[in-house]
């Protein structure tokens, strides 16, 4: 992906913005993506185990002639793809590891019911924004089939599905 394409209006007063972008085949589960300095994105792997996406590429308006690092991963049935606002994990005294996150979930929950319960693990106020995304590779299905849950704390109520 090239920086040029995006627009990015880089100023020198230091701004700059943070993007994760995938495309996902859904035949396959072959997932291409760009984290452009957001770094809070996991594959859930069906034994639980989270999987960090290693391509990370420098944020959006840190450097005008910075390319963009293009990875790739496979979605397995029964895999879910995990993504996550800082205020999930950011607390005054210390940063989560994505395992810490894995607690209290199973490898047949349903992307809803995994977004459900990372927002539960947050305090009634929340010092920071947050945001999560999950689409799930469903297993045993004849034909492909994903799921997919967000929430926002503009969200009266998580969204999704199975």
């Amino acid at each position: 992906m090239a920086a040029d394409s995006l627009s990015l209006g880089i100023t020198d007063d230091g701004m700059f913005v943070t993007l994760f972008h995938c495309r996902l085949d859904i035949d396959s589960g072959a997932l291409r993506y760009v984290d452009a300095g957001h770094g809070y994105c996991a594959i859930r792997r069906r034994s639980g185990e989270f999987v960090a996406l290693p391509a990370r590429s420098l944020p959006l308006g840190m450097r005008e002639s910075e390319g963009l690092d293009e990875g790739t991963a496979q979605l397995e049935p029964g895999d879910s793809l995990v993504v996550y606002s800082d205020g999930l994990v950011e607390t005054e005294e210390r940063s989560l590891e994505p395992h810490e996150l894995t607690a209290g979930l199973d490898e047949s929950m349903p992307a809803a019911e995994v977004v459900r319960r990372l927002i539960d693990t947050m305090p009634p106020r929340l010092p920071d924004d947050v945001t999560v995304v999950a689409v799930r590779r469903l297993p045993g299905s004849p034909v492909t089939a994903y799921a997919a849950a967000a929430h926002t704390p503009s969200d009266s109520e998580y969204q999704g599905g199975q």
